[in-house]
């Protein structure tokens, strides 16, 4: 976990998003609040409270929501191997095997700021252990934590819930089927009663939650984006460790495959010597299988939530772990070493790339937040949102404003129909005819846009987007660093109006001027 310590920035995109979720959400339980005055809690329609709820518990006791978060990471990154330890132990596997999951952290998913499914993962994994338990020894104690986790779980994020409950059904059910005739149903209902929370707090969700992006209905063109199946197996590996631009990584994937796979090509030798009452890892193909089907059968969109299924990589990873054995060979006491080495050289370039990307792609962004006053709003502008990182880490930059006591920081995760906070309906910044357009400055309106927000954020050293002194209220530049420029808004001052429509930003006005004239 020490590369998260190595800058203030984290390079992980959607990670500033999070953390002024967390900030908002703390700020939530004061009615007095800026962040009354805009947003408001919609835990009803989502199932990724749960991460923002514990970072706001957190926040007051750290300090302020960056904390929290960093914190929440720590657990979390501690908490992968040490899940995956105890789920080895509960199925009698060897428990070094866990020594394979500390390099799993560093993954795409991390990279993209997929936060909640990354701390779902580890409950997942202890989960299942306990469920393990409870399969060969039912105890109601355990019945009620579990009902407990499974819910949390939800909560945290539905993709590990859903590997969870497939899992954990067929383990507990399948058991009852060796019972008499009679018993079978009594039996299964009995094994998954603890389940029965967690489902209906799903319906919930299924009823009031909504996912979709542009219509009503997920059924409607365009809210659900599937992968060929070659397309989604030549992701598989990169989503598992493929996250920096450079090599370093690669070379660690390469070490961390190739044991791997020494590993099971030896255990499929020992298993093929022995009888088949002997071999008991039958079941412990079940989570794998599950989080196989589960990434294959899961489309990559569904209405806002992208990137569902290759995100599972971790879980595939870590479950096809399971089966596998460690012998006293010379080769298989070998690949620990190699294991534990890539582990660490992954975390030491993962520090380096930490540092270089809060000390040069970040370098004076905290001069830059400092210039903005308390509960004011922030729109930026990415036009050049290139990094020698990877994955545009700096796309949600300005919601640190927003972390930091600021009002609103556009464009927010609070426009997602599953998101847990919501803009209040006569707050919400001007409308825009792209949905996630963060990705598209163009979009931007200096008459609309300008009235309601008091700075905006310019991404990219190159363009003005008042150059041209679009109609609308004037915007100055107070303040600059190596890759974004801040502008503040004149109080009292505006533009003049032109003789032909503003096209935003991205069309000059001389242009603008020459198309109309040539209509």
């Amino acid at each position: 976990m020490a590369p998260l310590f190595a800058g203030p920035y984290l390079p992980f995109l959607d990670l500033p998003e999070h953390v002024a979720s967390i900030a908002t959400m703390q700020d939530l339980a004061d009615p007095q609040s800026i962040a009354s005055r805009y947003y408001v809690l919609a835990i009803a329609r989502s199932p990724y409270v749960l991460y923002h709820a514990v970072g706001a518990l957190l926040a007051p006791i750290v300090g302020n929501a960056e904390r929290a978060n960093l914190l929440l990471l720590v657990l979390i990154g501690v908490a992968l191997p040490v899940s995956f330890r105890s789920l080895l132990r509960a199925l009698g596997r060897d428990e070094r095997l866990a020594l394979f999951a500390p390099m799993v952290f560093w993954n795409r998913a991390l990279l993209i700021g997929f936060l909640p499914f990354i701390a779902s993962i580890p409950l997942a994994f202890f989960s299942l252990g306990l469920v393990s338990h409870q399969v060969r020894a039912p105890q109601r104690s355990r019945a009620i934590l579990l009902a407990f986790l499974a819910v949390a779980l939800f909560y945290l994020h539905l993709s590990s819930y859903l590997f969870f409950s497939v899992t954990a059904f067929i383990w507990s059910v399948v058991p009852s089927l060796r019972r008499e005739a009679g018993r079978r149903l009594a039996d299964a209902i009995q094994r998954i009663l603890w389940m029965v929370p967690s489902g209906v707090t799903a319906l919930v969700w299924f009823v009031f939650g909504k996912m979709t992006i542009h219509g009503d209905s997920l059924a409607d063109a365009g809210e659900i984006g599937s992968m060929s199946f070659m397309r989604a197996m030549h992701a598989l590996p990169l989503w598992s460790f493929d996250i920096w631009l450079s090599h370093v990584d690669e070379v660690c994937a390469g070490i961390w495959w190739g044991a791997f796979f020494v590993l099971a090509v030896t255990t499929l030798r020992r298993d093929m010597k022995r009888e088949p009452s002997q071999i008991a890892w039958v079941p412990l193909f079940v989570p794998f299988a599950c989080a196989m089907i589960a990434y294959l059968l899961t489309p990559f969109r569904v209405g806002a939530g992208s990137m569902l299924n290759v995100r599972l990589a971790p879980l595939i990873a870590l479950s096809a772990l399971l089966p596998l054995e460690l012998d006293a060979s010379r080769i298989n006491l070998r690949l620990l070493p190699l294991v534990v080495g890539a582990s660490l050289i992954t975390s030491g370039w993962a520090g380096y790339e930490v540092w270089t990307y809060s000390h040069v792609d970040m370098a004076g962004f905290d001069a830059l937040l400092d210039r903005m006053k308390p509960g004011t709003n922030v729109m930026t502008l990415n036009f050049d949102a290139s990094s020698t990182r990877r994955h545009w880490p700096s796309l949600y930059a300005g919601s640190y404003h927003r972390a930091r006591g600021g009002g609103v920081a556009s464009y927010s995760f609070a426009e997602l129909h599953h998101w847990p906070i919501h803009y209040v309906e006569s707050q919400k910044p001007p409308r825009k005819p792209l949905s996630f357009f963060i990705h598209a400055p163009c979009v931007y309106r200096n008459r609309a846009d300008g009235v309601y927000f008091d700075y905006v954020i310019v991404q990219g050293k190159d363009i003005d987007p008042f150059a041209d002194e679009p109609p609308g209220p004037v915007f100055r530049k107070v303040a600059e660093t190596p890759r974004f420029v801040l502008f503040e808004k004149v109080k009292g001052e505006t533009f003049s109006d032109w003789d032909t429509e503003d096209e935003g930003p991205c069309v000059p006005r001389h242009r603008a001027e020459t198309a109309s004239s040539t209509e």
